[in-house]
């Protein structure tokens, strides 16, 4: 888990820091739903 929750700091520091977050952030989402996407398991 703890690599995982690095992996989710620095996406938040990469957010906070960016010049324009509101892209960052979309960047971001799209990469989480991607890894999501690849560990989902349907019913």
């Amino acid at each position: 888990m703890g690599q995982h929750q690095g992996a989710l700091n620095e996406a938040a520091i990469y957010v906070a820091d960016a010049e324009d977050p509101a892209r960052a952030r979309e960047e971001v989402r799209a990469v989480l739903d991607h890894v999501l996407a690849g560990v989902r398991v349907d019913p």
